[in-house]
């Protein structure tokens, strides 16, 4: 009974950890990145996403004041003001870069705690079993070695020209999708082995 509860336990854990790491993942693929987008891309959005509606002619073409600035009504004060391009322009970009920024933050600090919780338990499972047993210990150390190995390999692929926090953030994508690779696999493998016997 106590090992069913263990392993519905287990299947908890590792079916929650995939799931948060799957949701932030994608959460962080959907975002608009403004450096791979082109100024004409970012005024399209900053205009169909901004907290402001601008005013648009009966052509559906944006309304300029007369120092070139367009005009807009502003929502929450019902009243309207004008805003130069390059003012929507920056205000835009700035809330994009932020927002990915936040969302990447979210994603690393899930895959070190995720990554460092896996490491505690390995290395006090790791201590329990060579206390009780030194030869399945040996199995488990290889078994942490390969590990280690797998996300030093990740880390080097994941190398980012940007910086630290792009080179984590590369590795936590590589190793979720990686990872879940391997899960379904071994599913799916397992699955067909009881089948065939």
């Amino acid at each position: 009974m106590e090992n069913n509860r263990q392993n519905l336990i287990t299947k908890i854990i590792t079916y929650l950890v995939i799931f948060l790491g799957v949701l932030f993942t994608l959460i962080v693929m959907t975002d608009d990145n403004p450096k791979e987008m082109n100024p004409e891309q970012i005024k399209v959005a900053a205009f169909n996403n901004d907290q402001f509606e601008f005013e648009k002619d009966d052509k559906g073409r944006f309304i300029k004041d007369k120092f070139g600035n367009y005009t807009y009504t502003d929502l929450e004060n019902d009243s309207t003001y004008s805003k130069s391009e390059g003012e929507i322009l920056r205000n835009y970009q700035t809330s994009l870069e932020e927002n990915l920024d936040g969302h990447v933050f979210t994603l690393t600090f899930f895959s070190i705690i995720t990554v460092s919780a896996t490491f505690l338990l390995l290395l006090l499972g790791f201590g329990y079993l060579a206390y009780i047993n030194w030869a399945k210990a040996k199995k488990i150390l290889a078994g942490v070695g390969v590990f280690a190995l797998f996300m030093i390999i990740v880390y080097f692929i994941s190398v980012d020209e940007r910086g630290t926090d792009w080179t984590l953030a590369n590795t936590a994508i590589n190793s979720t999708v990686l990872l879940i690779v391997v899960a379904l696999v071994s599913w799916i493998g397992g699955s067909v082995l009881k089948l065939r016997k």
